[in-house]
């Protein structure tokens, strides 16, 4: 805070983000080279945050009394701090300026649900982060080889390539099936289009057993993977059962007053019709 010497005035472009939108009057070449340094640190002019009388705006007045303007200013890297600035306009004291003042919250700003970060953790593939890698590597190079634009004509730059980058979330499924599988499965649906298919359906039993088997196999060896890797990362499995719990057939054993878990769709069919005639 304190005199910077610069009339920053409305804000003018929209990536200045730093001003609010009840700034007034014209800006100086003091109040642009103001205006740069603030969004270069990332730092908030308070005085345009909040709507006020343009005769209690001023903070400078000239000798004879013709010119007001404001050139005293309070920024800050955590608006949400603050929830009010002002010009105190009657203050006992012989002098030119007159005195700016903030006011801060005594508690702190409450966070809303909507921006609260999930805890849900986002798996990408090798391949997903390699690419991302390299789009930003191209990214980093194109806005490198433009050294003498400005910064502004960077960070727009910098948007439209960020905006443009589309990487393929290519995370995979929990039971996602295996080269292996995939194989057995052509086979089987080959063996199904050739004629004549009596002759062939030992073969497709064959493979369906070991299709069976394999899929079987996978999911055994992710739901290890899976566990494994959440006690490296937290020390407990809670997490990991969580993320590995199969939702669509939950209600089944509510039904039944056993607690059995069934997967045969005529028990299934016969639980539910019971339950709902009672």
């Amino acid at each position: 805070m304190g005199d910077f010497n610069a009339q920053v005035g409305t804000k003018q472009r929209k990536e200045e983000f730093v001003l609010g939108k009840f700034g007034q009057g014209k800006r100086s070449q003091n109040g642009e080279l103001l205006v740069e340094f603030l969004m270069e640190h990332n730092l908030t002019l308070l005085n345009s945050m909040y709507l006020k009388n343009k005769k209690n705006k001023w903070t400078w007045i000239s000798p004879d009394g013709s010119i007001k303007i404001e050139i005293d200013y309070i920024t800050t890297n955590y608006p949400k701090a603050f929830t009010d600035t002002s010009v105190l306009s009657k203050f006992n004291f012989n002098t030119d300026l007159r005195i700016l003042r903030s006011s801060l919250r005594i508690e702190p700003p409450r966070k809303s649900r909507k921006y609260v970060a999930s805890s849900k953790t986002e798996h990408y593939s090798k391949e997903t982060l390699d690419k991302i890698g390299q789009s930003l590597i191209e990214i980093a190079e194109e806005i490198t080889d433009n050294s003498n634009s400005d910064a502004l004509t960077k960070y727009g730059k910098l948007e439209k390539l960020l905006t443009q980058l589309k990487c393929e979330n290519s995370r995979a499924n929990k039971y996602s099936l295996s080269d292996t599988i995939l194989q057995l499965i052509e086979m089987r649906k080959n063996l199904l289009s050739k004629h004549p298919k009596k002759e062939n359906i030992k073969a497709v039993t064959e493979l369906s057993k070991g299709i069976r088997k394999n899929i079987k196999k996978d999911r055994k060896t992710k739901r290890l993977q899976t566990i494994e890797g959440h006690i490296k990362k937290t020390g407990g499995v809670k997490k990991a059962l969580k993320e590995l719990r199969e939702t669509n057939k939950e209600w089944i054993p509510k039904l039944n007053k056993k607690g059995k878990t069934s997967t045969n769709r005529k028990v299934i069919n016969e639980i539910a019709t019971k339950f709902y005639l009672k």
